[in-house]
């Protein structure tokens, strides 16, 4: 049989199908296998692009069920009774109501602990201000067995008396001074018309307490040259030491040996 194809003349035989593939044409590109390869490639990669945000939905959605489920458990896990539970799988309880009932349990919780702290607190600021005291009233103590020891004629064997006498009646200041005060809690004043200072008070005390302090020299009935002994009170003495300078505390005990000055 002849047949034409493009000016070509080509001979078949006999019996072959028209549509049949003639010898020596091109086969058409998308018939090959390579092109079949490459189009099932390319169709797997548009399915995957289709059905990756599926999955990834799909994952998001399996992730956020179970953080639900974990919270339904510790909720569960967390309820204070089988009630609770029955409750809330009943649907008899919501999860609000059990969240607030679990919030006032923990805020009553928490306001027993804060009370129980409190109340540890105070008790520790109350032996600390105890203990403060005890500090304070033996630095007072201190001062004035020191003040009272440089009095020359202080027994030291009332001492002790000294300190509980001054407990009573003085106060040691934040800045470390001693303050003495009356009945009416007012800072008791000296005959200089200030604040009594421990010296002055324990010389006073030689008129009240007189056991205090030792006898002293010259008191009695020695009476100097020609009678003309001067007399003074031992609170004038102490007064008169206090107030004088180094020449005229050496002049005064050198009266008082002599005679010229009785003290009494």
């Amino acid at each position: 049989m002849l047949q034409k194809h493009n000016s070509l003349v080509v001979f078949k035989a006999y019996g072959e199908e028209e549509g049949s593939a003639e010898p020596g044409a091109q086969v058409p590109i998308h018939e090959t296998p390579e092109f079949q390869e490459a189009l099932k490639a390319e169709l797997a990669k548009a399915v995957a692009a289709e059905t990756g945000g599926l999955k990834s939905k799909n994952s998001e959605i399996l992730a956020e069920k179970k953080k639900v489920q974990d919270q339904l458990n510790a909720i569960l896990a967390q309820a204070e009774d089988e009630q609770d539970q029955a409750a809330l799988k009943s649907g008899k309880m919501d999860f609000q109501a059990l969240l607030d009932k679990r919030v006032n349990a923990a805020n009553a919780t928490w306001q027993e602990r804060l009370q129980a702290e409190q109340a540890e607190k105070e008790e520790l600021r109350k032996v600390a201000d105890a203990e403060r005291g005890k500090l304070k009233q033996f630095q007072i103590k201190q001062l004035i067995g020191n003040e009272a020891l440089k009095n020359e004629f202080f027994q030291p064997s009332a001492i002790d008396d000294l300190i509980n006498l001054a407990g009573g009646s003085w106060e040691l200041t934040d800045s470390g001074e001693l303050v003495s005060r009356d009945q009416h809690g007012n800072v008791a004043m000296g005959k200089s018309g200030r604040a009594l200072t421990p010296k002055e008070w324990i010389e006073s005390l030689s008129q009240t307490k007189q056991h205090y302090f030792k006898p002293m020299p010259g008191s009695g009935g020695k009476q100097g040259t020609g009678g003309n002994a001067q007399s003074m009170s031992r609170e004038e003495w102490q007064q008169k030491l206090m107030l004088g300078s180094a020449q005229e505390q050496t002049d005064l005990f050198a009266k008082r040996a002599k005679g010229e000055i009785v003290v009494g």
